[in-house]
């Protein structure tokens, strides 16, 4: 165990990750000026650690590495040690995740790279045990005392193709997209398919909640059966398997084999906003009681134990608890016996071979409707409350709140669920009162307490506008839609490279090597796809050409990528079929407006646009379209619209008949 009387700079700082490495025998700094002069004063190489708090592996690296004497005083006598908080610090982890690929190497975290005394990386992997991280250290730091030059050039070559990589312009074309392409991409995701357990044929698993959502806009447009199964075997499979906590609810991180057995059981807060969105999506397209139940498990988790007193939510749990991983969610037989319970959850849950893993009992349902869920978890949950509980990081990330205020909107439309709503609007209110800064509606991208800090980052604006945007689309306020719009030309003036044609992740290089751009989706969607959504339903409301321009550049502009990986861009996607499909947007004004664009509402595709007014409105999209007297409907595709429609039968139908060109 680490001494107490090891005290180093982290014992500071607001991020519990950081704090965890406060009594650490290596003399870590925080990223920043000082880290970055003392390493260039005395010519060291610097060691660039990231992880999180609820990372299982990084707490390993530690105990095994980290908290070690004689590797304390290897990284101490020779490299300057920077820590770095991921959720913090995306933009960072970004630029060493970029190198760590370029280099040919598996990402994921912990992250250790080791960089020259300016920051460039010349060296990264991820987690490595004792004797590995010391001959590490050991051959680089000979290297750099010896044969200092073959390490300045690879470095050189490095900061050349991290900055050409930011600096690439989009190649746009003015070949349309079709439903051919669309076709042909969704043809690659299916032969990744694991049409057994769901989800791609890989191990390990992760969610990736955007290409669901992709897949289920198309096959609304383009009927598919075994699509629309693999979407179905896909969900099922992870709600009954072991990466769902079946007793508290909400999903961990990703699944280690391709069964969706065994977790890491961390539990992330921007995975479970956007598997309620999933989740409410395919509701929404087959009802049914068992997804329902999944995300009112996501709702209790987040209510009962992610949410603080000033409603934000928190970031994470950990994974590990009493320094044990999955010891919180996981059970023997004994302990079931003992409880009078085995029964009950022999009754719902595998018990056997199916189920066990490292000796402890994962819960894994035998059957969606399995009967007596409800009561053999609320038994479960209560014995599991006296146990030592994992770690909660309980700072508060902007784009993940953000991502949450989405996720409840859609579960509570999906459900019809007037609470799940207002849980979604109470969230956005407190977003914008904590994170915003009115005079020049600036963003912070974290916040400790109601405590911010003033770094913000291009998925901040993303999916703060996409909150935003929903807000208005559920309950009409206008106000929603002007901050939507003040906050899109904020990140454009901060973001926007006319040059590249894409946004960067950062509002300048902030002593980065190089300014990192994020285009491709992977658990998270990437933040440009997320803008293109934005800038084109924005340039459809308040009829703005430039950011119509900007988002058809970005799609365009992508066209090689996504039909090479469409795995990776599920979100340009979604863009693509809105295209393929033609600009869809439905103006709904006069006294019956609200009532007829809640209707209207149940028959769109995800990419068509409703709006209505009960009075008049400066917004482009209404102007001479009101009619104190009367309601009508304007359906418009592609800025050709039909006659305005009186009849909301008629409208509906009408809207039913809106195909691709």
């Amino acid at each position: 165990m680490t001494s107490p009387s090891f005290q180093n700079d982290l014992g500071k700082e607001n991020s519990l990750y950081l704090r965890q490495h406060a009594h650490n025998p290596v003399k870590w700094m925080p990223w920043g000026k000082p880290a970055l002069e003392r390493a260039e004063k005395g010519q060291k190489l610097i060691i660039v650690s990231i992880g999180y708090a609820a990372c299982h592996w990084c707490h390993v690296m530690e105990k095994e590495c980290f908290e070690d004497i004689e590797v304390a005083a290897i990284m101490n006598d020779f490299y300057v040690s920077i820590k770095v908080d991921r959720e913090e610090r995306p933009d960072i982890d970004q630029v060493y995740m970029d190198a760590t690929h370029m280099m040919n190497k598996q990402g994921g975290w912990p992250l250790n790279c080791i960089a020259l005394p300016d920051g460039t990386p010349v060296f990264a992997g991820t987690y490595f045990p004792k004797q590995q991280w010391i001959n590490v250290l050991t051959q680089i730091q000979d290297l750099w005392a010896n044969k200092p030059d073959e390490i300045l050039k690879y470095g050189d070559q490095m900061k050349t193709a991290l900055n050409h990589k930011a600096s690439l312009p989009l190649i746009t074309t003015d070949s349309p997209w079709t439903m051919d392409d669309l076709d042909l991409a969704l043809q690659k995701v299916m032969k990744q398919a694991d049409l057994v357990d769901g989800g791609l044929e890989r191990a390990p698993k992760f969610p990736v909640p955007v290409l669901y959502q992709f897949l289920l806009e198309f096959i609304q447009v383009k009927p598919s059966p075994k699509v629309e199964d693999f979407i179905q075997l896909t969900l099922d499979k992870m709600a009954m398997g072991g990466i769902y906590d079946q007793v508290g609810g909400g999903f961990a991180r990703y699944s280690t084999d391709s069964q969706w057995k065994v977790p890491h059981f961390e539990k992330m807060l921007y995975d479970n906003a956007q598997l309620m969105s999933l989740y409410a999506q395919s509701y929404k397209g087959s009802p049914n009681d068992f997804h329902e139940e999944i995300i009112r498990g996501i709702d209790a988790w987040l209510s009962r134990e992610m949410k603080a007193e000033t409603g934000l939510l928190y970031a994470a749990q950990d994974a590990d608890s009493e320094g044990k991983e999955g010891l919180y969610y996981t059970w023997t037989e004994t302990e079931l016996q003992d409880a009078k319970l085995f029964d009950p959850f022999n009754a719902v849950y595998y018990s056997g071979d199916e189920a066990i893993w490292e000796g402890r009992i994962i819960p894994i349902r035998k059957d969606k409707a399995s009967r007596g869920a409800g009561e053999i978890n609320q038994a479960l949950l209560r014995l599991r409350e006296r146990r030592t509980k994992p770690a909660t990081d309980e700072k508060h990330i902007l784009s993940w709140n953000a991502l949450a205020v989405i996720g409840y909107f859609d579960a509570g439309l999906a459900l019809k669920d007037e609470i799940l709503k207002k849980k979604a609007e109470g969230l956005l209110d407190t977003l914008i009162g904590v994170f915003l800064d009115p005079e020049n509606y600036h963003l912070s991208h974290v916040a400790y307490g109601v405590e911010t800090r003033t770094e913000s980052f291009l998925e901040d604006y993303t999916w703060v506008i996409a909150a935003l945007l929903k807000s208005y689309s559920v309950y009409l306020d206008p106000s929603r839609l002007s901050l939507a719009k003040s906050l899109a030309l904020v990140a454009i003036d901060r973001f926007y490279d006319p040059s590249v044609g894409l946004f960067y992740s950062t509002s300048d290089q902030s002593g980065l090597i190089s300014r990192p751009i994020d285009i491709h989706d992977s658990v998270m969607p990437s933040p440009n796809s997320g803008m293109v959504q934005n800038l084109s339903t924005l340039s459809q409301i308040f009829e703005i050409p430039r950011f119509a321009e900007m988002a058809d550049r970005i799609v365009l502009g992508m066209k090689e990528q996504w039909i090479q990986h469409p795995d990776s861009f599920a979100m340009i996607g979604s863009q693509i079929l809105s295209r393929v499909l033609g600009h869809v947007e439905i103006a709904v004004t006069g006294p019956e407006a609200i009532d007829w664009h809640r209707q209207i509402s149940l028959h769109i595709h995800p990419s068509f646009l409703v709006a209505a007014t009960e009075s008049p409105s400066n917004l482009p999209i209404f102007r001479n379209r009101f009619s104190r007297d009367q309601t009508q409907v304007y359906i418009c595709q592609n800025k050709t619209c039909l006659a305005p429609i009186h009849n909301l039968k008629q409208a509906i139908e009408a809207i039913r008949t809106l195909s691709p060109n």
